[in-house]
């Protein structure tokens, strides 16, 4: 895949992460566990996304990333409730990645495309 197809496919699994943080304010039990579970496909994705992001890119380029570390941090506090860690605080830190790729801008038709496809479903 390229850089600029992963970015793409990056930027759609955020916004739907982003989405899927909000299922336990609004849906029923069943509902929260599939999201529930569909959040830590998320974090796979974000994990394997770093990986490959820190082997295309190399240590010193990774490492001088004002962007790379923050998201770092953000994937790493997200992985921390399966470690047993409160999970409330850490949500919240990983919705400031989705308004991340919001400040950007650039994501804007992939933004609006994932949007629409989990509102018309």
């Amino acid at each position: 895949m390229s850089a600029a197809g992963l970015e793409r496919v990056t930027s759609g699994v955020i916004a739907l992460n982003g989405v899927l943080l909000a299922v336990p304010l609004v849906g029923d039990l069943a509902v929260t566990e599939l999201a529930e579970r569909a959040e830590s496909a998320c974090l796979v994705w974000f994990v394997v996304e770093l990986a490959v992001r820190f082997h295309r890119v190399g240590a010193r380029r990774f490492c001088r990333s004002g962007w790379c570390w923050f998201d770092a941090v953000v994937i790493l506090l997200a992985v921390l409730p399966m470690l047993g860690a409160d999970a409330t605080l850490l949500r919240m830190l990983r919705l400031s990645r989705m308004a991340r790729l919001l400040h950007l801008g650039r994501h804007a038709p992939v933004l609006a495309m994932a949007v629409r496809r989990v509102v018309s479903r």
